[in-house]
Order: structure tokens, then C-alpha cells, then sequence
């Protein structure tokens, strides 16, 4: 499997992440419960779906660098791969398509 570079960085996840499990343990001191082992397998569960959209995110991303996903050729490469042509894409335009492709991971999985 091959890994390509983030667009988005990995710490960014991350505290998302805790700031959602601060806000649960929050909801879980307020209204006085505490958390069943279901409620915790939920939780892990939560967490890997998460993830995995992070990355799909990620992965979606990468067709709009300069170079697409497979990144700038190593400076000794005889590959003639040239830039992607420059489209002009909105923001929305780019929210939109990556959230295509988000619903297509999530359909597969």
C-alpha cells in the first residue's frame, strides 16, 4: 500500500478527537452516568469511523495538489510527468467533489 503526503495534518484530527472525548466525559459528569462497557465500545467505534473519514478527506484532497497524488517527481526521475492543467475551482466547488468521493468511501465500506 502506498502512502501519500497529508493534506490536512494529522494533529488537526487529533484534536478534534479530544476536544469530542472532553465534551463526552462533559456530558457524561453532567448528567450524572456513567459510561457501560457498551457505551465505551460505541465510543472506539466512533472514534474509527472518524478516522477513517479524516483520511478519505485526506485522500480526496490530494487530486487538487499541483502534482495530484503522485507528488513531484524525484529530481533524477526520467518521467516526463508535467503539472495537472490549473482548473479553477471554487471552494464550493471543491467542498463539493470531495464530498462526493467521501460518500463513495463510505458507501464501500
Amino acid at each position: 500500500m502506498q502512502s501519500f503526503p497529508n493534506v490536512l495534518p494529522l494533529e488537526l484530527y487529533l484534536a478534534i478527537e479530544k476536544r469530542r472525548k472532553k465534551m463526552k466525559e462533559e456530558y457524561t459528569r453532567i448528567s450524572e452516568t456513567s459510561m457501560s462497557k457498551e457505551d465505551n465500545f460505541l465510543s472506539e467505534c466512533e472514534h474509527i469511523h472518524n478516522k477513517v473519514l479524516f483520511d478519505c478527506i485526506n485522500d480526496s484532497l490530494l487530486q487538487f495538489k499541483p502534482y495530484g497524488k503522485d507528488g513531484v517527481p524525484n529530481p533524477w526521475s526520467r518521467s516526463n510527468r508535467k503539472l495537472k492543467p490549473t482548473e479553477d475551482f471554487s471552494i464550493e466547488e471543491m467542498f463539493e467533489i470531495v464530498k462526493h468521493d467521501v460518500s463513495l468511501y463510505d458507501f464501500i465500506f
